[in-house]
């Protein structure tokens, strides 16, 4: 006799906009080295594994369709970066992720990155402001955020869920739409200044 179970991924969520507001404001009232990789979670929609992978992978120089297994950041001129990442582990996949330019920059400049102590401490400091919140959270924040703007299907490129036909498409012809519409959702929630606050 088949029981259907009842897991987190098969509940609808309804999620209102001033609810991910102040959930939002909290964590982007943190400061310091905490509250810069609580944004690089946040804004960027990196899993745990890829931020780690991230900040340790070299960058590549070259942006005219190179092969190599190094990152690639192209900057734009609405203040956001592309980094195309190429991250695949089972079923997890991360193509490129859009990220405010000033952002990426002091996320690299950190010595030093690591789950533990670095996220594991963020992750930690976001449960002690609200119990509700974790690191994994930022995740889903950042979805609701983009569904605002971004069609299913393009929020579901930058959050690794996409097929890879659309990811490949999106990379080769749609990024400047994408990026803008990137600052459009955030600006929807007040976040038009993307720049690292600390």
């Amino acid at each position: 006799m088949f029981i259907p179970t009842n897991t987190e991924h098969d509940k609808l969520y309804i999620v209102d906009d001033n609810y991910l507001e102040a959930k939002l404001r909290i964590l982007l009232e943190m400061k310091g080295e905490i509250g810069l990789i609580v944004r690089m979670g946040l804004y960027s929609v990196l899993r745990e594994e890829e931020l780690v992978y991230a900040h340790k992978k070299s960058v590549c120089p070259n942006l005219a369709g190179c092969n190599c297994d190094k990152l690639h950041v192209m900057n734009k001129p609405n203040k956001t970066s592309i980094v195309l990442i190429q991250w695949h582990r089972g079923h997890k996949k991360c193509y490129f992720s859009i990220i405010p330019t000033n952002l990426w920059q002091e996320f690299r400049k950190l010595p030093s990155f690591d789950y533990n102590p670095h996220i594991k401490s963020a992750h930690a400091y976001i449960k002690a402001k609200d119990p509700i919140l974790n690191f994994m959270w930022l995740r889903k924040a950042h979805y609701n955020v983009m569904c605002r703007v971004l069609k299913p299907f393009e929020a579901n490129v930058l959050a690794g869920r996409a097929k890879t036909v659309d990811a490949k498409h999106y990379a080769m012809y749609e990024l400047d739409s994408m990026s803008k519409n990137y600052v459009d959702a955030w600006s929807k929630f007040g976040l038009d200044d993307l720049s690292v606050k600390q």
